[in-house]
């Protein structure tokens, strides 16, 4: 006879099977240290992603974060291959083309060469031109005048290029590239650090990109989104 205990993990992994297939994807697309772990790790609030835990291998050039693990609400699909020779999106196309969808593409402010990531969102908008697009412009601070630090309020407006400063002019140049998907594309300046690193707060911009996210996104998405954990900020 089975005992209850025993019954207690398969059922676990049944509950969070079926979570799975249904939990919508957003799928991160950007270089290696552009800052996409940084991105999972403060709109779940698990420190596990930022090191590289929680993850699991999906296909043979990207992987997945479950959020939370136990019964997933929503699934982060982040691929390694981009920029690298011979690297082919189709796997990752096909691992979400039966779920709602969301394309997050995540960019260095500071790195004007985005071909390779480019060259991506481009085979994505072939083949599925309903596929909402936003650009996250990461580590802001790398652009900083030296003893600078976030200017706040929160003065960022994917419409207005603003003073131009250094930053501005790298944030206007990346929105130029990536316009050429079309005037649907949202861009979110922010900065996702540790404590450690000194810039407060540590989650600038979390609300404006869980904001273009909700916006952007089909309505089954938008509703898991907005149920993330708020800003630390407040």
């Amino acid at each position: 006879m089975t005992s209850q205990s025993q019954q207690g993990p398969d059922r676990s992994e049944d509950i969070a099977a079926r979570a799975r297939s249904f939990a919508p994807v957003v799928w991160l697309v950007g270089k290696v240290q552009s800052g996409k772990s940084s991105i999972v790790r403060t709109l779940t609030r698990s420190s596990e992603a930022e090191v590289g835990l929680g993850f699991e291998a999906c296909t043979k050039t990207s992987r997945v974060f479950d959020f939370p693990k136990e019964a997933p609400i929503i699934r982060f699909l982040d691929t390694r291959g981009v920029g690298e020779v011979g690297y082919d999106p189709a796997p990752d196309i096909a691992f979400c083309e039966d779920r709602s969808h969301l394309v997050l593409a995540v960019v260095k402010a500071a790195d004007m060469e985005q071909q390779s990531v480019l060259n991506v969102l481009k085979v994505i908008r072939k083949r599925h031109r309903d596929w909402p697009i936003v650009v996250a412009q990461t580590s802001l601070h790398e652009l900083y005048e030296a003893g600078k630090s976030h200017v706040l309020p929160y003065p960022f407006d994917a419409k207005r290029d603003g003073e131009q400063s250094p930053l501005q002019r790298a944030l206007a140049h990346q929105r130029s590239l990536f316009a050429k998907l079309g005037d649907d594309v949202r861009f979110v300046p922010l900065d996702f650090t540790l404590e450690a690193d000194g810039y407060t707060p540590a989650d600038y911009g979390h609300d404006a990109l869980v904001e273009a996210l909700i916006a952007a996104a089909p309505q089954a998405v938008a509703a898991v989104l907005s149920e993330l954990p708020a800003s630390v900020a407040g």
